[in-house]
């Protein structure tokens, strides 16, 4: 005695014949590219005997999200404080606007321009501005050592040529213009810049270091090295200033 099967088994067994021929199909297409007939490789999405049996598919990640760098502010940590002593009118004409800003940048730019045509150049005197720094950084560029904060590297004669460049009527004037009307100077720090991207790329790159703070070490002494001329120039320059404008 066999029992008979109800049409809804039938229904079944056939669906799942056609998905497992299916699934078979989609097996041969990957294995062995496409050189079954179209008709063989057709398929939907749903088989209908019946009852339905949706196929599984692979679920869809997500686009991801664009990041993009930015800066914010806490708006609940501003103070807002009172002026008593201007209108709103008066503050706003008080402030410093893109129209200022250019006209400096304009100013600026043809003093040093001027500069380098009057004094710049391998014929500049050595007590002329362009002289006397290019002379304050060939001292700077001697040293081989570390110096205290305090210290001098330059020589009196030197040392005492910078701080008169800013004695002067309107050599406060020039301060922030060193790098941009002597050229020297200007190709001086790219120079160095550049050898301290050189240094950071095959000091890392070279070997396998012990720990990290071995790397650390490595690259600080060797950047220090390359890096002292500018700092020390920079510290000349400043303390020199401080001297004119305390004066």
């Amino acid at each position: 005695f066999f029992p008979h099967k109800s049409g809804n088994q039938i229904a079944t067994e056939h669906a799942m014949e056609t998905l497992n021929m299916n699934a078979q199909t989609i097996l041969n297409n990957l294995l062995f590219g496409s050189s079954l007939n179209d008709d063989e490789c057709s398929l939907s999405s749903t088989i209908s005997v019946g009852v339905s049996f949706p196929l599984k598919q692979s679920p869809v990640s997500p686009a991801p999200a664009i990041c993009r760098r930015g800066v914010q502010f806490d708006e609940s940590a501003n103070v807002c404080h009172t002026n008593h002593l201007y209108c709103e009118e008066d503050c706003a004409s008080l402030w410093y606007n893109g129209e200022d800003y250019n006209q400096f940048k304009m100013t600026y730019s043809y003093i040093a321009r001027l500069i380098h045509s009057t004094e710049g150049g391998a014929s500049a005197s050595p007590l002329s501005f362009s002289g006397v720094l290019l002379n304050s950084l060939f001292d700077c560029r001697d040293v081989g050592f570390e110096i205290a904060h305090g210290e001098t590297v330059l020589s009196r004669h030197n040392e005492t040529k910078l701080k008169q460049l800013y004695r002067f009527e309107g050599g406060l004037d020039r301060i922030g213009l060193e790098r941009k009307s002597v050229r020297p100077i200007a190709a001086d720090k790219s120079a160095r810049r550049r050898e301290l991207i050189r240094i950071i790329y095959t000091t890392q790159l070279s070997g396998s270091w012990s720990s990290q703070d071995a790397l650390t070490e490595t690259l600080r002494s060797r950047c220090e090295e390359v890096s002292r001329a500018s700092r020390l120039f920079a510290r000349a320059l400043a303390q020199a200033q401080l001297d004119a404008d305390s004066e």
